[in-house]
């Protein structure tokens, strides 16, 4: 299908889902200032949004982001008065935002110091919450009121959140004298799927002979765009990739030169990580070289993938890829061919055992689980009862299983943290002999 087709018939399959189920299908998209930052329309799905009156009356799209005054790549109809389009203003952050999070960074500090640094942070912010969120990064290494003010004025901190990125970025550049930080160290910020450390850079641009202590210097320069944890640093927030996405820009030699280092250092890793299963393939098709697919496609890559949590549609969707170059290449290479059939044989082996082995413990799709109500509060004792213990104990394992710990934990210690199994049972033994309960 063509955009167009697939956008008419997704509307036609959600219109008649609201009527069959008497209610409203809701699309909602969160951030679409990010992709107008990014400048390029055509390459977003800015430009795909449907115009207003296209949309079925029970369908409604929920879009979220900052001012439409700002962003001239905003879709023209957002500029445009429409009984079709309402328009909803959230007010700026206030100050008491701020100082609940500056009493949830500085719980140590007295009330004073708190709305001190409250007031200083709310002057520089200017209702921006990213900046907010930056300012308060910076108090944490300059507590002092005094020094922070000065940083911030140094790093030009402000309602205009680019700004300060810019600067940061700037300084970095200049102080660590690495002349192509713009496009290298933004590409890999903005592409790579994995924390970052000295150790990684230098594996990843080893021609640039800069030391592991040169590269380290380099990432603590960049705080707080980046959060350093022990020896690795993420990104702080997603706005700042959108600002590194817009440094390396569409000059595809660039942008191929950072692929093929992520594709050489993935290459050379000895122990293969989760992202690595999932990114390498394209990795080597977005930097030109999807003729080595055969260094990493076969059925002991489709097999670590899988133990490692990469689902199958996942690998139907990297063969799919595999095989269009294939075809399109001539003539056709059948040792290619012969590669990528025994990849589809593995994926199909895969799902078969999973249906044919009985009593096994195959991964499932790994789709998020719905919160369960027991999540949200808890039973009053007094109507506890073996139904709704096993309900409880099932999620709590359900949970687990799929990796979700903390979920898990959380449910347990929320219903049984005051008491032990011994407790658990002479509470309910009374109603066990009423009810005719069995503990199991």
């Amino acid at each position: 299908m063509t955009l167009e087709e697939m956008r008419e018939q997704f509307f036609k399959i959600a219109s008649k889902y609201a009527a069959d189920n008497n209610s409203i299908f809701v699309i909602a998209i969160d951030g679409i200032d990010h992709a107008a930052r990014a400048g390029y329309t055509s390459e977003t799905f800015l430009a795909s949004l449907p115009n207003p009156e296209y949309v079925p009356s029970n369908v409604k799209i929920l879009l979220a982001g900052q001012p439409k005054e700002a962003y001239k790549n905003y879709p023209l109809w957002l500029y445009e008065k429409s009984d079709n389009l309402k328009e909803i203003f959230v007010p700026p952050l206030q100050i008491d935002d701020i100082l609940e999070l500056v009493k949830s960074k500085f719980p140590e500090k007295t009330l004073i110091y708190q709305q001190q640094l409250t007031g200083l942070i709310d002057k520089y912010a200017q209702g921006n919450t990213l900046a907010a969120i930056f300012a308060v990064h910076e108090a944490i290494h300059h507590p002092d009121p005094v020094e922070l003010e000065k940083q911030l004025q140094n790093r030009k901190l402000g309602g205009n959140i680019q700004e300060y990125y810019k600067t940061i970025w700037d300084d970095a550049k200049r102080n660590m004298k690495v002349p192509f930080v713009d496009y290298k160290m933004a590409g890999v910020f903005a592409f790579f799927n994995e924390p970052i450390n000295a150790v990684k850079l230098s594996e990843i641009f080893p021609h640039e002979h800069i030391s592991v202590s040169g590269w380290n210097n380099v990432l603590k320069a960049l705080s707080p765009l980046l959060i350093a944890n022990d020896d690795n640093y993420t990104i702080l927030h997603n706005d700042v990739r959108v600002y590194l996405s817009g440094i390396i820009g569409q000059d595809m030699d660039n942008v191929q030169e950072v692929y093929s280092g992520l594709c050489d250092y993935y290459l050379n890793l000895k122990e293969k990580s989760r992202a690595y299963y999932s990114d390498i393939i394209r990795y080597l098709k977005l930097a030109g070289r999807e003729n080595e697919f055969t260094k990493v496609y076969s059925a002991d890559y489709i097999i670590s993938a899988y133990v490692q949590g990469v689902e199958i549609n996942e690998f139907r969707e990297i063969s799919q890829d595999i095989l269009e170059y294939i075809i399109s290449s001539q003539p056709i290479n059948w040792e290619y061919m012969r590669c990528l059939a025994f990849g589809y044989m593995t994926i199909d082996q895969i799902e078969k055992s999973s249906y044919e082995i009985e009593d096994t413990n195959f991964r499932k799709s790994l789709a998020p689980l719905n919160i369960h109500p027991y999540e949200c509060y808890v039973q009053s004792e007094s109507l506890w009862n073996i139904d709704i213990l096993e309900t409880v104990i099932a999620f709590t394992k359900k949970l687990y299983v799929h990796g979700k710990l903390s979920r898990a934990t959380a449910l347990f210690k929320n219903w049984f943290s005051k008491m032990n199994i011994l407790q658990i049972y002479a509470y309910l033994e009374p109603r066990n002999k009423d009810n005719n309960f069995k503990m199991r």
